[in-house]
């Protein structure tokens, strides 16, 4: 929590949004034995940082249900990263970054099963050095 009230209720409102979207598609739990992990800390960011480790979440039905989250917070991100290691996976810190207009496509899609390497959703784009800041230290 920080000093902004506002901030305060528009990172509860989100993490409440992002869990009731994800809880009935999977189990939550903070160790990667479960479907995903809502991070639970808010560190005064306007950010939220979900882990995936169930790779049906990735359906754009899914990611667009929390993108759509972000329409009433603007200036507000959401990170989805997989998180494989539990399943036997040594993948590369990968996933997709959420904003209200556009998806940043971080998927390292060679290590994707071959149905999800095809995978797209509306308004997304290639993650570009240039424009956006390196996510491989999560």
């Amino acid at each position: 929590m920080n000093d902004d009230p506002e901030q305060d209720a528009t990172w509860l409102s989100l993490y409440t949004g992002a869990r009731d979207i994800l809880s009935p598609l999977g189990r939550e739990n903070g160790c990667g034995e479960g479907d995903f992990w809502v991070l639970d800390d808010d560190w005064g960011n306007r950010e939220h940082l979900i882990y995936i480790t169930n790779l049906a979440l990735l359906q754009p039905a899914v990611i667009l249900a929390l993108q759509a989250l972000l329409k009433q917070a603007p200036g507000w991100s959401i990170y989805v990263r997989l998180d494989m290691t539990q399943k036997g996976h040594d993948w590369p810190p990968m996933g997709l970054t959420l904003m209200p207009h556009e998806i940043i496509d971080e998927l390292k899609r060679e290590h994707l099963p071959p149905e999800l390497r095809s995978i797209s959703y509306p308004g997304l784009r290639p993650w570009d050095p240039e424009r956006d800041f390196d996510r491989d230290a999560d």
